[in-house]
Order: structure tokens, then sequence, then C-alpha cells
């Protein structure tokens, strides 16, 4: 029934360097249970227990598609990112969340539909004014309710189409830039690893 409220001298990583959020409490302790039988989660914010959820994410879009381009990988992480910000007890410290919230499966979801060629990928919903931006894609590209200004750069190859939607703004400053590209010469350099293929088909 009381408003949340963060405390300051608690708050160890939050600041203008962080790349990307992810859940640090309540995180199932597997090192209790088997070397104590005790079923027990994490109470305190930590990073080591937030480490394994970013690359575990990245090991699953690996797995969907081998041929990921490395250099892509904290593109997609961030481009499907939630934005924390506004969230009123997260206000005072607004910039220092980095691109948000982790979000595992809308991170594979966008590999997906990068190279299935079913459904537009999608780019919106955040806003960013820091950090380099790179993607390639098969598929058409959809940005609706974005924002890349100040530093951010964005780099987007389609093979298809990119259509900028509503309440979009690509305005960098001198020091950023905007380079939007249809190559219809693209070629994925090898298939989704699906378990059952005929998802394509639906």
């Amino acid at each position: 029934t009381k408003d949340p409220f963060l405390y300051p001298v608690s708050i160890r990583n939050i600041n203008s360097a962080i790349d990307i959020l992810a859940p640090s409490t309540g995180i199932f302790r597997y090192g209790e249970l088997a070397l104590n039988n005790k079923i027990d989660v994490s109470q305190v914010n930590q990073t080591s227990g937030v480490a394994p959820l970013v690359t575990g994410s990245i090991g699953l879009m690996f797995s969907l598609y081998p041929c990921l381009p490395a250099d892509e990988v904290e593109t997609i992480i961030k481009l499907t990112s939630t934005n924390i910000d506004d969230i009123e007890p997260n206000k005072p410290y607004a910039g220092m969340y980095g691109a948000g919230m982790l979000n595992a499966g809308r991170a594979v979801e966008m590999v997906f539909d990068m190279f299935a060629e079913k459904e537009p990928v999608k780019i919106e919903n955040q806003r960013f004014s820091r950090w380099d931006f790179k993607l390639t894609s098969i598929s058409e590209v959809v940005m609706k309710n974005q924002k890349f200004t100040e530093n951010a750069t964005l780099d987007l190859t389609s093979k298809k189409q990119i259509v900028i939607s509503k309440n979009t703004v690509l305005k960098p400053n001198a020091k950023g830039k905007i380079h939007l590209k249809i190559n219809p010469s693209l070629k994925k350099e090898c298939e989704l690893q699906l378990r059952d293929p005929n998802i394509l088909n639906d």
C-alpha cells in the first residue's frame, strides 16, 4: 500500500555507464540446494547473479541463429530492452539505467523476425541518446515510437524495406549519425535452427 522508495546509499550499480539491467533479487540459488539441501533465493542486489541471465539470453539468440553477427548482439539486447526511467521511484535516476531491463523473449523474437521473413522486425518504444547500434535484417524493419538522438548512431540495413512510423525521432547531434539502407542482395548466412521447422509454414 506504500509507494516504493529507492535508497540511494544501497544502489551501487546505477550510473551513466550502465548498459543493461537484469533481475538481481529473487533468483534461485542452486548452490544452496546442492550444498545445504535448502531452497533459497537471492535477497540483495548483485552483479554476479545477473551476468548469467544476460549471457544466457545471448546463448538463446545464437542457438536460434548461429550465424548472427557478433557485433549486432548488443544492439538487439538494447533495442528489445524495456525502458524503466519513467517508473515513479526510478525518475530521480533516469538515464542511469542504461537501455533498461533485459527482455530475453523479445531479444530472441527479434532474431527470429530478422531471418524468418514472416513478420517485420519491430524497433519501438525506446529512446536512445548514446551508443552505436548496428542491425542487418533480411526482413522488413518498422520503427515506431522510437528515438535516436544526441550521440546515438544507427546503422540499419534491410533486404526489404524500412518503415519509419509515428512518433519516431531520428535526430542525432554532430557526434551521432543515422544510416538507413536497403540492400536487396542480402542473404542469410545460415538457416534458423528450429525445433519445429513447420512454424515457418504457419
